[in-house]
């Protein structure tokens, strides 16, 4: 019977991926499982267990409450961490626990959100900033950045069918990618844009918009800080 067959292999799948234990870790690797379902990218889960790990790893899911979630704040604020920081991390961990308590259920505390950041470049500085940028994948980047709006992670994941240069649109948000609560959506183009890409794609040696020696592009900060 195909149903029958159906639900027994989804008890069979559920029980293969139930946690060995109630200890973080074992919660950890189902979460990570469970995630690796819906994103490619694990990169910033792993980096995360890193530094939840030494913590939280031997305890027992159940018990995480706001005093051992503070405690770990405070070690990682002694460490030089910011609050904005700390709070992902454990925005991490309470999704971990949710996933097998369920939401409501779990007791982690985080810092307070911190202000959102209000400080933008004028035109004056954007201009003096490209001045100094003699190196084309960063001055495009900055240009997309500035006039779409667009994270950095959006940008260099842009290939060039995504640009549409006859309705002058980018599509942040191409077919296949699950969307996220981040939202990437389609931009229009200014004037500015259209015309760094457009003298871009002649050079282009890959499908995405932003490379260096014919290589995609995985981040900017080094460039941009100067190292």
């Amino acid at each position: 019977d195909k149903g029958l067959a159906e639900a027994r292999a989804r008890l069979i799948m559920s029980s293969l991926n139930r946690p060995a234990s109630d200890r973080v870790e074992d919660l950890w690797t189902s979460y990570v499982q469970d995630r690796a379902k819906e994103i490619s990218d694990l990169s910033r889960l792993k980096y995360a267990w890193k530094v939840l790990a030494p913590f939280f790893a031997d305890r027992l899911g159940h018990t995480i409450d706001h005093d051992l979630c503070r405690e770990y704040a405070k070690n990682r604020k002694r460490l030089g961490r910011a609050d904005s920081t700390v709070r992902i991390e454990l925005e991490y961990l309470r999704a971990c626990l949710n996933l097998k308590y369920g939401r409501g259920n779990t007791h982690v505390w985080t810092p307070p959100q911190s202000k959102p950041r209000s400080r933008y470049l004028n035109k004056d500085e954007l201009e003096k900033l490209l001045d100094h940028v003699s190196t084309p994948h960063i001055r495009l980047f900055i240009i997309l950045a500035v006039t779409t709006g667009a994270r950095m992670k959006s940008i260099l994941g842009l290939k060039w069918e995504q640009v549409d240069f006859k309705h002058r649109a980018i599509n942040y948000a191409p077919a296949g990618r699950h969307q996220t609560n981040k939202r990437e959506t389609e931009v229009p183009m200014n004037g500015r844009a259209l015309m760094a890409l457009e003298e871009a794609v002649p050079a282009a040696l890959t499908d995405y918009v932003i490379e260096w020696d014919g290589q995609p592009v995985k981040s900017v900060k080094k460039a941009i800080r100067g190292d």
